[in-house]
């Protein structure tokens, strides 16, 4: 099965093909997160910080000769902050309290 357009929601790697994708604990594929990321339910680097996940996946652009390394950092400080993963967490909204 090949996909367009999926993005990894952690580290940004495109997401082309059905066994790219991350899974649930029971099997069933997470559409969020790619393989690398997410696993059996669970992020697996889950205290990795934005900063490091940038360091990361610049890295891997670098090793895999797609760019030098002050493009491969640029593209991933552009990219990484912006994915789910990333944006910070509400909070829940309180109920307004009552009169007293």
């Amino acid at each position: 099965m090949t996909l367009g357009g999926q993005l990894c929601q952690s580290c940004g790697m495109p997401i082309t093909r059905r066994e790219d994708f991350g899974t649930e604990v029971n099997g069933v594929i997470n559409l969020e997160y790619c393989y690398y990321c997410y696993w059996k339910g669970k992020l697996l680097d889950p205290e990795i910080t934005v900063d490091k996940m940038i360091e990361r996946v610049a890295a891997r652009l670098v090793e895999m000769n797609k760019m030098t390394q002050e493009k491969a950092l640029q593209v991933s400080k552009n990219l990484i902050p912006k994915l789910k993963r990333w944006q910070p967490k509400k909070e829940p909204e309180k109920a307004p309290q009552g009169p007293a």
